[in-house]
């Protein structure tokens, strides 16, 4: 009876998990719908001003060129009382500000980008380039744009970011120039499949909130930056997709193919372990004893001592030691936390004992006692199931670092800012 409340229990709370998460995952949906009801009004209220504007510009023409013919009239029909300086001048700016509203209006018709209008309250929106504009007020004293972009130029600036600069101007050029140009739609989408990635990851939409505000973030501002990232962000995946038929890219590519076979049908080794606890953060001494102790072990196995007895009496694992060392069979992802303890587990020869290996946690003598070959071998059927599931997956970090190293390589790039604090 207490094992059956106990599997209801059991069942209950993990369906009220399940819950938790679809609550979670609705809110989001519900924030990217409002979203894109957001945008769309905008996109509506932007056509309608841009009607709005464009009739007041037309109005606006009409309105000048009747005072340029009403002056003209003056002039000509009483020469002597007018100051003839005066209104050529007048005529000269009026004429001026004509042909200035004549090719916004020819811009206009034609649907070109305007303007940014300046945001509320009297403020001064990010994206505005005006340096002479202030981005605050201080007792009436404003603080301009220049000032603050010199301002983040002595404090954030430095090489590596200029070089992230340079690297989104040649992916941009780079895709447009091989026909790629991301619609608004993909770009939202990706966004959107950003924040649900995050909101996972941190647990529920208050563990999201929590992590972007402590990194200095409401949740509209770090959907506006990853907006910002979005459509160079998917140019340089197809790039990278493209480059996968180059000679550099199938390399690269190959390695991530074979990389994935080998997370996926991992051999099987067999082996022991005889081990001296010294972790990462401890002191000298600690570290330099355990060393001794380890290379001890290893002159003992090398005069004829018996692996599973020095394990028995010296080893600092409790969960093997009484075992003779024995960590059984197991496959790479046993030990994918000590990358350096799992590869010599499946490099060190079989029946060789081999250390001391350093991994975090401390010193180890290992001895590989079998090795298993994988269940499938690397043919051309296996190479198919995983480049299919890859290329449903982003590019790997390297196949993104290769095609930037290619791109740097093709172009002539010449820093001309300093970073000099003096």
């Amino acid at each position: 009876m207490a094992a059956a409340r106990a599997d209801r229990q059991a069942e209950f709370d993990a369906l009220k998990d399940e819950l938790e998460i679809a609550v979670d995952d609705a809110e989001v949906l519900r924030r990217h719908v409002t979203r894109l009801e957001r945008e769309l009004a905008a996109a509506r209220d932007t056509s309608r001003q841009h009607e709005l504007g464009l009739q007041a510009a037309m109005d606006l023409v009409r309105a000048r060129d009747a005072q340029v013919v009403e002056l003209r009239e003056q002039v000509e029909a009483q020469p002597e009382a007018v100051d003839l300086e005066g209104a050529g001048a007048l005529l000269q700016s009026l004429r001026q500000e004509n042909d200035q509203l004549r090719q916004a209006l020819v811009r206009a018709e034609a649907g070109e980008a305007q303007p940014i209008p300046e945001g509320g309250s009297g403020g001064v929106r990010l994206v505005s380039m005006d340096l002479g504009k202030p981005v605050a007020l201080v007792n009436g004293a404003p603080l301009t744009r220049r000032g603050f972009v010199e301002f983040l130029y002595r404090d954030l600036a430095t090489p590596e970011l200029l070089g992230v600069f340079i690297d989104r101007y040649l992916v941009e050029k780079a895709a447009r120039a091989a026909g790629i140009e991301p619609t608004a739609v993909e770009a939202e989408t990706w966004v959107s499949e950003q924040v649900l990635d995050q909101v996972q990851q941190a647990g529920g939409e208050a563990g999201f909130l929590e992590r972007i505000k402590g990194m200095g973030y409401t949740r509209d501002a770090w959907e506006s930056r990853l907006r910002y990232l979005a459509k160079p962000t998917l140019m340089l995946h197809r790039l990278v997709e493209q480059n996968r038929e180059t000679p550099l890219g199938s390399a690269v590519w190959e390695a991530r193919l074979q990389a994935a076979y080998r997370e996926l049908y991992s051999e099987v080794v067999s082996a022991r372990h005889i081990f001296f606890a010294a972790p990462e953060q401890s002191g000298d001494v600690v570290q330099r004893d355990a060393a001794r102790r380890a290379e001890t072990i290893l002159r003992d196995l090398a005069a004829g001592a018996d692996f599973s007895s020095l394990a028995r009496d010296y080893s600092q694992d409790p969960s093997t030691n009484r075992l003779g060392g024995l960590l059984g069979e197991f496959q790479r992802d046993k030990f994918s936390a000590l990358p350096r303890l799992n590869t010599a587990l499946f490099t060190a020869p079989v029946g060789e004992p081999v250390g001391p290996v350093r991994s975090r946690e401390g010193y180890h003598v290992i001895l590989v006692d079998a090795r298993r070959p994988p269940e499938r071998s690397y043919d051309r059927e296996v190479r198919e199931e995983l480049a299919q599931r890859l290329q449903a997956e982003p590019p790997s970090e390297d196949e993104q670092l290769a095609l930037l190293e290619a791109l740097r390589a093709r172009a002539q790039i010449e820093p001309r800012l300093s970073f000099e604090t003096r």
